[in-house]
C-alpha cells in the first residue's frame, strides 16, 4: 500500500486479487475518517514490489496518477455537499417520506391506481372532527360503530346458541 498526500485528502494505491486501484482517504468537517475507492490504477510492480506506471495510454475504465487526484477532488466535494444537506434531510417529516415513497411506487414500480389509492387512504392524515384517534376529537365510538358492535355481538351469540345446540347429544 502506498500513500501520496495532497491537501485535502491522501491518495492509496491497493491492490484486490492483483488488480491494482486507487483510493482516497480524508477527514471531513466532523473529523470523521472517510475512505472511498475511485477505480482502476493503471499501474504495475516492479521487481522491488513498488507500483509504477504501465507503459501506454490510459484505457477507459483505468486511472492514472493525475486523473486519479481529479477524481479524488471531485468525490471529496460530493460528499461534503452531501455532509450538508445531511442535517437539513433530519428534519423531514414523515408526509414528506409518504409522498416520496408513494411516488417511487407509481414512476419506478409502477404500482396500479387502486394499490396508490388503498396505500393514500392507509397513510392519510387524520381529519379534525369528531372521529376516533383525531387529535382533540371524542374517544366515543360513532352511532354506526356502536349499532356494528352490537349487532356483531348478538350475532356471534345465537350462533354460538345454535352450534351449541346441533352438537349437544340428544335426550
Amino acid at each position: 500500500m502506498e500513500i501520496d498526500r495532497q491537501e485535502n485528502g491522501a491518495l492509496i494505491i491497493r491492490a484486490y486479487k492483483g488488480v491494482p486501484f486507487y483510493e482516497a482517504k480524508w477527514r471531513d468537517a466532523t473529523k470523521k475518517q472517510r475512505k472511498r475507492r475511485l477505480g482502476k490504477a493503471w499501474l504495475k510492480q516492479d521487481s522491488k514490489g513498488r507500483w509504477i506506471k504501465r507503459r501506454g495510454r490510459v484505457p477507459d475504465g483505468y486511472l492514472d496518477q493525475r486523473r486519479a487526484y481529479r477524481e479524488m477532488s471531485r468525490v471529496i466535494a460530493e460528499i461534503e455537499v452531501e455532509q450538508q444537506i445531511g442535517p437539513r434531510m433530519r428534519e423531514a417529516l414523515f408526509e414528506d417520506a409518504v409522498e416520496v415513497w408513494l411516488e417511487h411506487l407509481e414512476l419506478e414500480k409502477r404500482a396500479k391506481p387502486s394499490t396508490l389509492a388503498g396505500y393514500r387512504s392507509l397513510l392519510a392524515k387524520p381529519e379534525t372532527g369528531d372521529k376516533r384517534g383525531a387529535v382533540g376529537g371524542s374517544c366515543e365510538p360513532s352511532p354506526a360503530e356502536s349499532w356494528s358492535r352490537s349487532r356483531l355481538r348478538t350475532s356471534s351469540a345465537s350462533w354460538r346458541r345454535s352450534t351449541a345446540s346441533r352438537s349437544a347429544p340428544g335426550p
